[in-house]
C-alpha cells in the first residue's frame, strides 16, 4: 500500500479538516471544478533503507501537501489543522516518524487569484 493512499485515508477522517474541505482531499491531482478548500497529496520521493543484511524495513517518504483556497485566511486555517493532524499520525498506521520540513505562501499561478501553500513531511515508516 502507498504512503499516499495511507495519508489520504488519515487525513480524510481527521475531523478538523472535514469542518474545513470536507471530502475535497485528492491524490496527486484535484479534481476538475472542484470548490476551495482543498489538499492535495502528493509523494516526491521514497529512500528504502538497507543494511548489509538488506532492506531494514524503514522507509522514508517526502510527502507534500498542498492546501488551496480562496483567501490566504482559509488557506491558513487549513494548513494549522494539516500539521496537527501529521504531528498526531505518528504512531498509527506503521508510521514511525514525521517530521515537517517547511511550508511557504504563494499565489497559484496556474488558477487565478487562488492562495496556496505547499507544506512538506518527512514520513518514515514500515509500509
Amino acid at each position: 500500500m502507498s504512503i499516499t493512499f495511507n495519508l489520504y485515508q488519515y487525513l480524510a477522517v481527521h475531523a478538523g479538516l472535514i469542518a474545513l474541505v470536507g471530502t475535497r482531499i485528492f491524490p496527486v491531482e484535484a479534481e476538475q471544478g472542484t470548490t476551495f478548500p482543498c489538499i492535495v497529496l502528493s509523494q516526491i520521493g521514497e529512500d528504502r533503507r538497507h543494511s548489509h543484511d538488506g532492506f531494514t524495513g524503514l522507509t522514508i517518504s517526502p510527502v507534500q501537501i498542498s492546501v488551496y483556497a480562496s483567501s490566504y485566511e482559509a488557506a491558513v486555517a487549513v494548513a494549522v489543522q494539516v500539521t496537527a493532524a501529521m504531528e498526531a499520525w505518528e504512531g498509527a498506521a506503521n508510521i514511525q516518524a514525521v517530521f515537517p520540513r517547511g511550508q511557504r505562501d504563494e499565489i497559484s499561478p496556474e488558477r487565478d487569484g487562488v492562495y496556496h501553500i505547499p507544506m512538506e513531511f518527512e514520513v518514515q515508516h514500515g509500509l
